[in-house]
């Protein structure tokens, strides 16, 4: 592989990167079930007796019973470096597969197969959901 090519893998990786990191935002900035939760706490700590304030109370509970429900669920960290792997390798070896051409050209089958298992895995692990101890989903 010539230097030429690595050099321009790393700056096409580099600018999805930077371009990625303003979408990921400011963490504080963020609005959470959490902070939704305090607000209405604090709202309903205001407001008379009444029909209005069972209801407020009826709504902040169901919002405290979401927030229990979000706690349980998690990402697969394993499974999620594993999918990255599969797609990094798969990545790099359908590069080097086209720079050797000829009968190389037939890996590719191989390569991209590598590449959505990979894709899949990804997809299926960074969704957060009930898992068990070994990060299988539960439901």
């Amino acid at each position: 592989m010539s230097f030429d090519l690595v050099a321009q893998i790393v700056v096409g990786v580099l600018g999805v990167l930077s371009a990625s990191v303003p979408l990921l935002g400011n963490r504080q900035d963020r609005k959470t079930l959490q902070s939704d939760l305090r607000q209405d706490l604090d709202l309903l700590t205001r407001m008379p007796d009444g029909d209005l304030k069972r209801r407020f109370e009826q709504h902040a509970t169901r919002t405290m019973d979401e927030l229990e429900a979000a706690r349980d669920r998690r990402r697969d960290p394993f499974g999620i470096t594993l999918a990255i792997c599969f797609i990094a390798f798969s990545t790099l070896g359908g590069i080097w597969a086209i720079n050797a051409g000829g009968w190389w050209l037939w890996s590719l089958i191989l390569v991209a197969f590598a590449f959505t298992l990979g894709a899949g895995g990804l997809a299926q692990d960074m969704s957060k959901k009930k898992r068990d101890a070994k990060g299988r989903p539960v439901e």
